[in-house]
């Protein structure tokens, strides 16, 4: 049973994983939500890994303003969603192990409490409003900024991946951790990872910054990418890495354009230091927001 009273459990014939750290899915009925389960069951069954969905109703706050037969209903009706998503998913995944857990803490404070190292969150990009909400706007995009684990943001129906890479969004060799996570990704998925840099202009607080022009700072800034290449190669020499610099009046405009083409876009939370509390850097901010494949984020350092 779950902390709240909800049913927990394997699905038939589950399986134990080999691998530490489950995927976490926060489900609210809403189509993106669902889409959003189904992707993270294929990444449970591909990491061999359990699958926990969680469904957060938002009532601890409401208890003074709802009446406890409301309250009865909204937590059965969550209790039914879990039930059904469960059995849908293990109907297509039979051999995966799938967990569920009705609570009443509202859903940021719900999945961020529950992650612990290893593990991964998944959501929609956007959810259906009211109890249980997982609107990007909001919920969503604050677990991005204060998550401390990886999150992976669900946008429409995520492609098959036949042919498609990982891309990863570089800029420097302290992206290395997010680089070897999305080679981990591509590894996972038989299929090569792109490290991609937008050369031109480097994010600030409240604008953008031109870089030097000329060959030569144009060619130690890719020779520093080719660096980063090699670092991943050594780690992990299982996918095939290539390196792409391109030129770009918009970070996040070439990195949604790049996952047109992509099966995971993979960044990572550049917050900037002058900022106070949570946040989501201005190119992540508009890559979860826009791009055309799952987007995982990587928290920030820290």
């Amino acid at each position: 049973m779950g902390e709240d009273g909800s049913q927990a459990g394997g699905g038939p014939g589950g399986r134990r994983s080999t691998a530490s750290g489950r995927i976490v899915a926060g489900v609210d009925g809403s189509d993106p939500a669902h889409i959003a389960a189904q992707w993270a069951a294929a990444q449970a069954h591909r990491r061999n890994v359990p699958l926990h969905l969680v469904h957060a109703v938002g009532t601890t706050r409401e208890t003074l303003f709802t009446s406890d037969e409301t309250i009865r209903l909204v937590r059965g009706a969550g209790e039914r969603l879990l039930s059904v998503t469960r059995d849908r998913l293990t109907a297509r995944f039979p051999d995966l192990e799938v967990t569920c857990e009705l609570l009443s803490s509202g859903p940021q404070e719900a999945l961020r409490e529950l992650a612990s190292p290893g593990e991964t969150l998944v959501v929609g990009n956007r959810g259906q409003g009211g109890f249980g909400s997982l609107m990007l706007g909001s919920v969503g995009l604050g677990l991005v900024s204060d998550s401390p684990v990886p999150v992976v943001v669900v946008r429409g129906e995520p492609a098959d991946g036949a042919g498609r890479p990982v891309v990863a969004a570089v800029r420097d060799e302290d992206d290395r951790p997010w680089a070897v996570l999305a080679a981990q990704e591509a590894s996972l998925r038989g299929v090569g990872l792109r490290l991609l840099s937008v050369w031109g202009l480097v994010p600030q607080v409240g604008g953008v910054v031109s870089l030097l022009d000329g060959s030569g700072a144009a060619g130690r800034h890719r020779e520093r990418i080719e660096s980063l290449a090699e670092t991943v190669r050594a780690e992990l020499p299982g996918p095939a890495v290539e390196v792409a610099v391109e030129t770009s009046a918009s970070a996040g405009g070439a990195l949604v354009e790049a996952s047109r083409e992509a099966v995971l876009l993979v960044m990572g939370n550049r917050r900037s230091g002058r900022t106070l509390g949570p946040s989501v850097g201005r190119t992540a901010h508009a890559v979860i927001h826009h791009a055309h494949c799952p987007v995982l984020v990587a928290p920030a350092p820290g």
